[in-house]
């Protein structure tokens, strides 16, 4: 018969034993990223059915229905290097403003923002006069009609400096729908304000005819990029009074846009 002090001293012996071997065991692996974004996600989708049963609200950030039926926009920060303070804007990339010859009267009729590091396919290193042209664009300011402000001008403070310096763009995604207002400086009621600034084209006497943007009211320049070469250019937008309501419109007056979300 085993004592009683045998049965003790065996079930320590079998406890060490069993410590020894889960101590070995390899600690479990982290889910993959991937892993962790399709929980997410999942946890996200699952946030509609879990307030209609437990009768809760649930704020979030971004609000799940947007999540849910995907709906992302992007657009054109013109005149910055980075999209707005927003925590829901995504920088795609950062580029450099183009569009055709201010001369010309084809090519494309609008401005692009150009990627700082294209890619390149099947291509012939020369101008064969046989396409379209695209050039980089520059500021074209008058003196007496700068709208702009001067907080990050190539001399900061003096809005000026912005004259014939070369414009950078930000391509910014956000999971609203994006919207430019013309003439206004605030978003409507329940709008998210991404940008503001001023309503900007090609000049009304040039062969080439852009769309109007708007430009940050505070744009930056591309280092070194103070030449005044002319390829595609940016002058701020004026009212003229006739077909326009004077008031509420002032002829001449430079025009304001802001660039919203909902």
């Amino acid at each position: 018969m085993f004592s009683i002090r045998s049965c003790i001293f065996g079930v320590l012996i079998i406890g060490c034993l069993v410590t020894a071997v889960l101590g070995k065991r390899k600690k479990p692996k982290q889910p993959t990223c991937s892993q962790r974004v399709a929980k997410i996600k999942s946890t996200l989708k699952s946030i509609p059915t879990v307030e209609e049963e437990c009768n809760v609200d649930i704020k979030l950030p971004i609000e799940h229905e947007d999540i849910n039926s995907a709906v992302w926009s992007v657009y054109t920060r013109w005149g910055r290097t980075q999209c707005p303070l927003n925590a829901s804007a995504t920088l795609i990339y950062t580029g450099v403003a183009a569009g055709s010859h201010y001369t010309h009267s084809g090519s494309g009729g609008n401005y692009l923002c150009l990627p700082n590091e294209p890619e390149w396919g099947n291509f012939v290193d020369s101008t064969s006069g046989y396409g379209a042209y695209i050039y980089g664009a520059e500021y074209e300011i008058p003196s007496d009609g700068n709208p702009y402000l001067g907080t990050n001008a190539p001399k900061q403070g003096d809005k000026q400096s912005l004259h014939d310096n070369d414009v950078p763009c930000a391509l910014c995604q956000v999971p609203r729908n994006v919207v430019m207002f013309p003439a206004k400086h605030t978003c409507p009621n329940g709008w998210t304000m991404e940008y503001k600034g001023y309503l900007t084209a090609e000049h009304y006497g040039h062969a080439s005819s852009k769309d109007f943007e708007c430009m940050d009211e505070a744009p930056e320049t591309i280092p070194g990029g103070k030449e005044s070469i002319n390829g595609a250019l940016f002058y701020p937008t004026q009212a003229i009074c006739g077909v326009l309501p004077c008031p509420n419109y002032v002829g001449g007056r430079e025009l304001t846009c802001v660039v919203c979300s909902k």
